[in-house]
């Protein structure tokens, strides 16, 4: 009811998941207020249900009619991946209804210049600091963070690892560090967004690391441009929208290796030349690309369509 009422006097009816808590209610207001409806698509969602354990397949099964359902029911679709705007295709959505609406990340609230000091106090960091930061659950990959930690800590035994970010997955991968014999990475739990800017100024290399399947090649990462935006060494797996959005701003490694990404990270440690490099490309890629006025004015365009479409 609420939605209808709000509908009444809007001009298009956005919503982002496929969950049918936000898509349901998006769609009945739109049909009953005679609405254009325009779909915000940012994950493959089906494919992250059965990433995690003993999932109900019933569930299962409504969510991927409703994921499969939904871009051909709405009148316009953004994707936040080339693998989405092929699935619209696939799904038979036409192509003039398609638009891209990557991630972006704050320019204000991610910067060059934040102060990190507190977290490397409150951690007892003193060494160069290598940071993982993203939910533990739903297809994050942070054991090749892990892994790769052992491979580096054999040459560069003073480097502290963190883990920033909690979820299910937490205990488990505790019991990974207990089992590779690692006594250098943190885990600091689950962190409010507001503050992760503080983690990522304290860091001297960022890592986003993946595997490579549906999941990744649908992703648009949210922390790449968070790094972006703060100016910092990236590290990353070349898997989906990551080549794009890293542009030559920081090393893209072989997905789902953790030697291979532990070779990116020596690579960095050993060439200070090169890290200030990439911190410079870094923050410059997030200013001219990766921000959410570009996303916003991504949307605009496509709303744009969307009532011309009607």
């Amino acid at each position: 009811l609420k939605v209808c009422q709000i509908a009444e006097w809007a001009d298009i009816v956005d919503f982002q998941k496929c969950f049918h808590y936000a898509a349901l209610p998006a769609l009945i207001a739109s049909l009953i207020k005679n609405k254009p409806v325009h779909y915000d698509w940012d994950d493959w969602e089906i494919k992250i249900y059965y990433y995690s354990p003993r999932q109900s397949r019933f569930i299962g099964y409504f969510l991927n009619m409703w994921e499969t359902l939904i871009p051909k029911l709405v009148d316009t679709v953004t994707v936040s991946s080339q693998r989405l705007y092929d699935r619209c295709i696939e799904l038979g959505v036409k192509r003039e209804r398609i638009g891209r609406a990557h991630v972006g990340a704050d320019l204000e609230l991610f910067r060059p210049g934040i102060d990190g000091s507190d977290v490397r106090k409150r951690y007892n960091i003193n060494s160069p600091l290598v940071l993982y930061l993203g939910q533990l659950h739903g297809g994050q990959y942070a054991e090749l963070f892990l892994k790769a930690a052992k491979i580096v800590l054999k040459q560069f035994p003073k480097v502290d690892f963190m883990v920033v970010g909690g979820g299910y997955r937490l205990n488990e991968l505790k019991q990974l560090v207990a089992s590779l014999g690692l006594n250098k990475v943190i885990f600091t739990g689950a962190v409010p967004h507001n503050i992760t800017n503080q983690y990522i100024a304290a860091a001297d290399i960022c890592v986003a690391c993946f595997e490579d399947n549906e999941i990744t090649r649908c992703k648009s990462p949210l922390k790449i441009v968070e790094y972006l935006a703060s100016g910092k060494a990236i590290v990353a797996s070349n898997v989906g929208e990551v080549r794009n959005m890293v542009g030559g701003a920081g090393i893209l490694v072989e997905p789902g290796d953790p030697k291979a990404l532990a070779d990116g990270i020596i690579k960095v440690i050993k060439d200070d030349g090169l890290k200030r490099d990439m911190q410079q490309k870094a923050r410059l890629r997030a200013e001219t690309k990766y921000n959410w006025s570009v996303t916003a004015e991504n949307l605009l365009e496509k709303y744009a369509k969307n009532l011309t479409l009607i």
